[in-house]
């Protein structure tokens, strides 16, 4: 049995011993889900078609979000109940007032891509070789500053006392073009942009992915195994039920095993009811099935400390990009449900 069955059977368990007091609290009313475009939005897909708040007497939904802006403008009118977005993003909305509870985090796939062609020797690099190798060098961001990408490589170059010449750039598709043209030669993108920038320019001398983030975090942080970026968040009024949480929780562990065990399932599901997803997988033929496969959940004892860590280096960089102090016990939540 997998450590998400596990969770699943522990977490199912919970949530069916306080089912009947949430169905009494939250009948007749529907949850709604919210993703970007990233593989861990499936599971919610699924989720949102549980039998399980059927059984509590409630509906469920899900909306899409494109934009930090447009998920911040959803959670500030009290459009969703219970979305995915980034760990500082959650620190932030606490500190801020606005009720925020985490129940599961994971760790996003970001790449550093290059065009530079490795040698020999850089063919055996290990990750941590590659990052070294990384030092005095420009690196593209295609997103706006203080981004969780661009705070997760800070948090590794800082504690290695790296310097890196950070260029911000517009798109994905500008960073492509300024690599292809030999305007730079890093970038730091996430999936599926990495694989599909790599795709398009997999002739001689085109684009390649050296190494992931994830893969350096535990080197350079031993006894940290797990680099967290992104979490599934409850917010609004329904973040102060414990019981709310358990249940959205077990829809999304349910979601996330059967994702996991049905590919190909998975991806009809992403392209009917996330169709931008969708497209994306279909575009990087096998990415999505791996994705899908290795969804990389945490939750409880273990999902908190490794997402408090990362926000306690995020705070001693940048103290702004968590909301300017570390977040109160509210937003814990990862094992409030456990039996």
């Amino acid at each position: 049995m997998s450590l998400l069955q596990v969770a699943l059977l522990c977490f199912a368990i919970a949530a069916g011993s306080i089912l009947p007091a949430w169905a009494d609290t939250g009948g007749g009313k529907t949850i709604r889900f919210s993703a970007p475009p990233v593989a861990q939005a499936v599971p919610l897909l699924r989720a949102s078609k549980s039998d399980a708040f059927r059984a509590a007497g409630m509906g469920a939904d899900f909306i899409p979000w494109r934009s930090p802006e447009q998920v911040r403008t959803l959670i500030a009118n009290g459009a969703v109940d219970a979305v995915i977005t980034t760990l500082p993003t959650a620190a932030v909305l606490s500190n801020k007032g606005i009720p925020c509870r985490i129940v599961a985090v994971y760790s996003a796939p970001l790449w550093i891509v290059a065009t530079d062609a490795p040698g020999s020797d850089a063919l055996d690099s290990s990750p941590t070789e590659e990052f070294a190798s990384l030092h005095g060098k420009e690196v593209l961001l295609p997103f706006g500053p203080g981004n969780m990408p661009e705070l997760a490589l800070k948090a590794l170059t800082s504690e290695q006392g790296m310097e890196l010449k950070l260029r911000h750039c517009g798109s994905i598709m500008e960073a492509a073009n300024l690599l292809r043209l030999g305007r730079a030669t890093h970038a730091l993108l996430a999936e599926p942009a990495a694989t599909l920038v790599m795709m398009q320019n997999s002739q001689k001398g085109g684009i390649s992915k050296r190494f992931m983030l994830k893969d350096v975090w535990p080197h350079v942080f031993p006894g940290q195994p797990v680099m967290p970026t992104a979490a599934l968040v409850m917010v609004g009024p329904l973040a102060k039920d414990e019981s709310a949480s358990a249940l959205v929780l077990r829809a999304f562990l349910e979601g996330a095993t059967w994702t996991e065990e049905n590919g190909e399932a998975a991806l009809r599901l992403a392209e009917v009811e996330y169709p931008e997803l969708g497209q994306m997988f279909k575009a990087a033929p096998g990415l999505g099935i791996s994705e899908l496969r290795s969804l990389g959940l945490l939750t409880g004892e273990e999902g908190e400390n490794a997402a408090r860590f990362m926000l306690e280096r995020l705070f001693a960089i940048n103290p702004a990009s968590v909301g300017g102090r570390l977040p109160g016990e509210d937003l814990w939540g990862l094992g409030d449900a456990a039996p």
